[in-house]
């Protein structure tokens, strides 16, 4: 992220040149008309391959990684919640992320989407919010109905040839206040994805810095 802030000026600003995989992806997932979870159907080969491995990467567990990307295809080893994570992750963060990039690391106020609206009893900060869950829940049915295209195919054995051809980010890093929703009280029953409930509550995955 770092690397697409304008430093000219007293004011740092964004940089996003829409030629470059990474700035696209995120002009991609800011895109109010787009979902992220369709990334497999509408993002570019080398969007989708900074997608996987800046964010679905940090999701898997780094042993299952390394000893399959270069002989399975993704979903083989990736499940759905692995893949519903990430995104639910980006989207919930971006903003965050940006303002962190701007501002020297320094913390944005109730950027995320979905964590930290308003504390718990405990005087903690709270976790996912029920829209959250419930976003989640809408994007695991999506990338299911997704992988069974032929695009998402296409797209698996595409960044396979790469990573077997070629050397990728995680080659190199191996080489080198108030209750605001509510949810409190939330009485609704709700019944959230068995795949979410091995994930972070703070909505937060580490993000090797581009």
């Amino acid at each position: 992220m770092k690397n697409h802030v304008d430093k000219t000026e007293n004011t740092w600003k964004e940089s996003f040149d829409p030629n470059d995989p990474f700035a696209a992806l995120v002009i991609y997932v800011r895109n109010e008309r787009k979902s992220p979870e369709n990334m497999r159907e509408d993002a570019t080969n080398m969007m989708w391959k900074e997608y996987v491995e800046l964010c679905l990467y940090p999701t898997i567990a780094q042993q299952t990684f390394k000893s399959k990307h270069k002989t399975h295809l993704l979903s083989e080893f990736v499940t759905v919640y692995d893949e519903a994570f990430a995104v639910l992750t980006v989207e919930n963060n971006l903003e965050e992320w940006i303002y962190q990039s701007l501002n020297e690391e320094g913390k944005g106020n109730d950027l995320a989407l979905y964590t930290g609206k308003g504390y718990s009893k405990n005087g903690k900060k709270k976790g996912w919010t029920i829209d959250g869950l419930k976003r989640f829940n809408m994007i695991c049915l999506r990338i299911e109905e997704l992988r069974g295209c032929a695009i998402s195919a296409q797209k698996e054995k595409w960044i396979q040839d790469e990573w077997i051809e070629k050397t990728g980010r995680y080659d190199a890093r191996r080489n080198g206040g108030s209750n605001v929703n509510g949810d409190e009280n939330e009485e609704e029953e709700f019944v959230i994805r068995d795949g979410f409930m091995n994930k972070p509550s703070n909505g937060s995955t580490s993000v090797t810095p581009v």
